[in-house]
């Protein structure tokens, strides 16, 4: 409080001159505090000198107190309403961006789908011109021609595979796979899937031993994408394993949690394969499941492929209401997949009894498929 111009220039000096050109002969300045935190000040100014007697200080202080809270309600308003305006912005370029990424995965996906179609349709006909060479349709062959038609069919079963995994990963991102549940024996699928393999271990002499539940056994699921599963799984073994052997095995469980027999059905399946190949860093165990990624040890040559097998048999896992994981690994000494499928549910249609249909063939018939070593080394 300045009563007078020669107060005023000993209290505040710098503002003194200022002061005087506009003839302030006296003022009071009141800071603006609510919370602890000065927010400004509130300041009178005077033409003429006088004294401030104890109310008008007291009403200042009253003032200065509601001022000061007025003006943090104010900042407090604007800054709250900058903030959601922020936050209104990044949540709009985030859906826009996440919008961006929708219609450049449907372009993606429909590239594939297209681009795959296409190349299948002709690869097909190159595959069959070459079984119908083989077979001598136009006349036979030399022992060198035979040679350059298997080649040619090996080449184009290969193109075909990637192709088709290209398809399949599409369908799966897409989310047009769908679920056709019936029953079937897995065993008898993986069987089936192991002796197709066969002959690829045969060729790299890798051994090749499939083991199942003695006399089969009966499961409600997707068959066809049960054997996509196990071709994957099992091809992928076989490819990475350089030497020693891929062993493939299939458990059932009926719903008590009993091992599941050939007149059970069972609610839940297992299908492990394990081989003795390049195997897969620690770090990198859960990145072979992303798509177009092969991992393998760093002194070891990359095999061929898209890269999409393990990403696949994910996808396929999970839409079948089960899953796929590493359950061991160490590079240089193989690795160990495991895939758990649930029995889908069955919907009674009218009319139809809602138990599972008996055994297509009696267990002594199917005993065979017990343990089978469909390949050495």
């Amino acid at each position: 409080y300045c009563a007078s111009r020669a107060a005023i220039e000993a209290e505040y000096p710098r503002l003194a001159p200022g002061l005087a050109r506009h003839n302030v002969q006296a003022l009071a300045a009141v800071p603006a505090r609510h919370l602890g935190r000065v927010h400004g000040a509130l300041a009178l100014l005077y033409d003429a000198p006088r004294r401030f007697t104890a109310t008008e200080r007291t009403m200042l202080r009253v003032f200065s107190a509601r001022y000061a809270r007025a003006l943090a309600h104010a900042r407090l308003y604007y800054s709250e309403r900058a903030a959601r305006a922020e936050a209104e912005r990044a949540r709009a370029a985030e859906a826009e961006a996440r919008r961006e990424a929708e219609r450049a995965n449907r372009a993606k996906d429909d590239f594939l789908a297209v681009v795959s179609h296409e190349l299948r349709t002709p690869l097909q006909a190159v595959i069959g011109f070459s079984e119908l060479l083989e077979a001598e349709m136009a006349g036979p062959l030399t022992e060198r021609q035979r040679e350059f038609v298997q080649r040619i069919q090996a080449g184009g079963s290969h193109l075909l595979h990637l192709i088709e995994d290209l398809l399949g990963f599409s369908r799966a991102q897409a989310g047009k796979e769908l679920v056709r549940a019936e029953w079937f024996d897995p065993s008898d699928t993986v069987a089936q899937v192991t002796a197709m393999v066969a002959p690829l271990a045969d060729r790299k002499r890798v051994g090749l031993r499939y083991a199942g539940p003695p006399g089969g056994v009966r499961f409600r699921g997707d068959p066809f994408k049960v054997r996509q599963i196990a071709t994957n799984l099992v091809g992928n073994a076989v490819k990475f394993t350089g030497r020693g052997e891929v062993t493939v095995g299939l458990e059932a469980w009926d719903a008590a949690g009993a091992p599941a027999g050939p007149a059970d059905a069972a609610a839940r399946v297992r299908l492990t394969v394990r081989d003795t190949g390049v195997g897969i860093p620690a770090d990198q165990h859960e990145r072979v499941f992303d798509p177009f990624v092969q991992v393998a040890a760093p002194t070891t040559r990359v095999a061929g492929g898209t890269g999409l097998g393990l990403s696949i048999v994910r996808q396929l896992a999970r839409l079948l209401g089960g899953d796929v994981r590493l359950a061991a690994s160490e590079v240089g000494g193989g690795s160990t997949f495991v895939v758990d499928l649930p029995a889908l549910a069955e919907a009674p249609r009218p009319n139809e009894s809602p138990e599972p249909p008996a055994p297509a063939a009696p267990a002594e018939a199917q005993s065979e498929r017990g343990s089978r070593d469909l390949a050495s080394t």
